[in-house]
């Protein structure tokens, strides 16, 4: 029996087969960095202050420490990058093509939008990421809390990420909670911003697909139901963290603190 052979495939030709059908980071990277920078101009233009960059990062250049803090910030990178004998421009861009940093990103918007409008998602600066170790904060205007500080985490195969990252929240509560050198609350509805203290701290873990579906999802106007359901999963997830804490011997303002983002959580889990 002769064997025939596909139009345009040879003898000898391999074939690849088609991967899944998994978005690669620079499939998703521009929707999230655009939707991001929408609702940055949006917070900006609403509160009458520059107070947020193109990514939705906490920016307060007439800050007295800021423009130490963003050298020091550079100078980490750059030692970063040449650890990894790359220069300093190709870690930035290879950073922004880490599933890691869609995480963030795809978070901070579905979080903002799962959330009431009384809420802020931000992301912290660069000093607080590196420093303080979390990617982003929850204000409430009802409250005039800063509800939690978030670190986030890529759930990969094998991955041991969540439980590594559960163990290092439980130990910032014990030592006082999350700080935000660079910090926003509310005050009679009013914008201010602070160096802050005693802030819970909480983490949201996300598998790869989870992220690619959450993905696609913001790439529409309006959350899916899948969207939905996803960050109440998340939201329930913080629920039991903040409620975990309540064994631990955290000091009177961190305790207090923590009974605040309880109550937020419990108004909006449904």
């Amino acid at each position: 029996m002769s064997i025939e052979y596909l139009e345009g495939i040879n003898v000898g030709d391999k074939i690849k087969l088609q991967e899944n059908n998994r978005l690669r980071p620079e499939q998703s990277l521009p929707i999230l960095k655009n939707r991001i920078n929408e609702q940055s101009r949006a917070y900006n233009e609403f509160y009458g202050c520059e107070f947020l960059d193109d990514d939705a990062s906490i920016k307060m250049s007439s800050h007295p420490d800021w423009l130490k803090d963003e050298a020091i910030s550079d100078a980490k990178e750059q030692v970063w990058a040449s650890e990894e004998k790359k220069s300093w421009e190709r870690w930035r861009a290879d950073k922004e093509k880490d599933p890691a940093f869609l995480n963030e990103l795809a978070l901070t918007l579905g979080l903002q939008r799962c959330l009431p409008d009384s809420c802020i998602v931000v992301r912290s600066c660069r000093h607080d990421d590196y420093e303080n170790g979390f990617d982003t904060f929850i204000a409430d205007k009802a409250s005039g809390a800063v509800i939690c500080g978030i670190d986030e985490v890529i759930d990969r195969l094998g991955n041991t990420g969540p439980s590594i990252k559960e163990k290092k929240v439980r130990q910032k509560m014990l030592k006082g909670g999350a700080e935000i050198k660079y910090g926003l609350y509310f005050k009679q509805g009013e914008m201010k911003f602070d160096h802050l203290k005693h802030i819970p701290a909480v983490y949201l873990s996300l598998s790869r697909a989870e992220l690619d579906n959450l993905c696609l999802s913001l790439k529409e106007d309006e959350p899916s139901e899948g969207e939905k359901s996803l960050f109440q999963r998340l939201l329930l997830s913080l629920s039991k963290q903040i409620e975990s804490y309540s064994s631990l011997p955290l000091d009177n303002d961190l305790r207090s603190n923590v009974q605040i983002c309880a109550q937020a959580l419990s108004s909006w889990l449904k």
